[in-house]
């Protein structure tokens, strides 16, 4: 028997994690975009031949290869096999299919994979409803349903005019602009410090 879930891109799924109840997925996306979802499998006994697709959607499909981590490095931290490397079916670069799939699931053991969903430039501000559908050997598929909401606006190919630090604060703008030997922040005047505000900051 296997359990197939959807989930967000942003939590590490684990080999203990277990299925939420059941609930609608929904993806938002700007066009001209990548956005990305999880899908989790967990099988009661071992599960063969597993592998999965989104028909009719232009995706870039990775199982997660997962790292046993032996020592803590910090207080977020945990013992244990954690998700790693992304594993593609189909490598991006040089078209080669590569060793993601099919997988061989180990009994109560949640593996994860990775899909990454292109929104064409052109594509109509909607939402879309599609299924992903995770095959296995012996079975019938196991079909998880997706919703893509599209947004009216396109995000650029190339990088815009635009800044951002990503939360540097004044300290690491000094540090910048300075090459990591910079004076004391008492000393910069605020003409400057605004100057390094505009410079490093979106304004």
């Amino acid at each position: 028997m296997l359990t197939a879930w959807l989930t967000h891109a942003l939590l590490k799924l684990r080999p203990d994690a277990s299925a939420p109840p059941p609930a609608p997925f929904v993806l938002h996306a700007a066009k001209n975009e990548y956005e990305s979802v999880q899908v989790a499998v967990r099988g009661a006994g071992t599960v063969t031949g597993v592998s999965l697709s989104l028909p009719g959607v232009q995706t870039l499909v990775h199982r997660a290869g997962y790292i046993n981590i032996t020592t803590v490095s910090d207080c977020d931290g945990a013992l244990g096999d954690w998700p790693d490397a992304l594993i593609p079916d189909v490598d991006a670069f040089v078209g080669e299919r590569r060793n993601a799939f099919p997988l061989t699931l180990t009994p109560n053991r949640t593996s994860s994979f990775w899909i990454d969903i292109f929104v064409p430039p052109n594509a109509t501000a909607a939402t879309y409803n599609g299924t992903v559908r995770v095959a296995l050997d012996g079975a019938p598929s196991v079909e998880l349903p997706l919703a893509l909401i599209v947004r009216g606006f396109a995000l650029p190919s190339t990088s815009s005019r635009y800044k951002t630090t990503f939360g540097a604060g004044l300290n690491e703008m000094i540090m910048a602009r300075y090459d990591y030997q910079p004076p004391p922040a008492e000393n910069i005047s605020a003409a400057t410090r605004i100057g390094l505000m505009r410079d490093y900051v979106m304004l």
